[in-house]
């Protein structure tokens, strides 16, 4: 196999693209050879299978937890790749992220990205290489921001194979977006709606963008028992 990479006792930096699937191949492997200490992956829902499948890769994936080399994976687990991605959590730590994407690999001195995307149980044939420390730096700090907001593999994998639906928590700012969420609630409430309004000034616009009123109907066609905690003072609304 031929060389793809120079030694690291060359202090050059560099941006290349490395073409060919061999030589894609025998990069993948000199970057992972050469990590001392870490290596963290982020890649799509493909990713397990090619690190499960792909001999050569798979070994050298085995040979960082031999080596004592932290191993990190960011992947999107899903009911394909649920069985490769339990066979990676064997030599790795991994995390769910719903749709992720921009596969790329770090270790202490080194990044590598496909050009093509990884297609199941094959090595891409185009990827990005690079040991310019800014580009390092950059996809690091992505990595902890993604890694952060990813769900351990095992929680993720569990949910899948319970049937339960997973609790989530989602930050609406736009308030057009708000109101509609609002008014589809109470539309789809059947027994019960419990609402607080913390100002006369509050119950005054839900009165203006028809809210009360649309409370009113709900329980008055749907037998809804609705209960709203406000501080009404001098207003209230017929």
């Amino acid at each position: 196999m031929a060389t793809a990479l120079p030694s690291t006792n060359d202090k050059t930096e560099r941006n290349e693209i490395i073409y060919g699937q061999e030589k894609v191949v025998v990069t993948l492997l000199q970057i992972l050879s050469r990590a001392k200490n870490m290596v963290d992956i982020c890649a799509d829902f493909r990713a397990p299978s090619v690190s499960i499948e792909v001999e050569p890769y798979n070994k050298a994936l085995l040979d960082l937890k031999s080596r004592g080399v932290r191993f990190r994976q960011i992947t999107e687990i899903t009911k394909d790749n649920l069985s490769s991605s339990k066979e990676l959590m064997r030599f790795a730590e991994v995390r769910h992220l719903d749709g992720v994407k921009g596969n790329f690999m770090t270790s202490e001195k080194e990044y590598l990205a496909p050009v093509v995307l990884f297609q199941k149980g094959k090595v891409t044939s185009q990827i990005i290489y690079s040991n310019v420390r800014e580009v390092l730096e950059q996809h690091k700090y992505l990595f902890e921001t993604l890694w952060t907001r990813a769900v351990a593999a095992k929680h993720k994998i569990q949910e899948m194979e319970d049937g339960i639906k997973p609790d989530f928590i989602e930050i609406v700012r736009d308030p057009i977006e708000i109101q509609n969420i609002f008014i589809n609630l109470i539309k789809s409430s059947t027994k019960e709606i419990m609402i607080m309004i913390p100002t006369t000034n509050a119950i005054r616009c839900q009165a203006d963008i028809g809210i009360l009123q649309l409370l009113k109907k709900i329980a008055t066609n749907n037998d809804v028992n609705i209960r709203i905690l406000a501080p009404l003072n001098d207003y209230s609304v017929e």
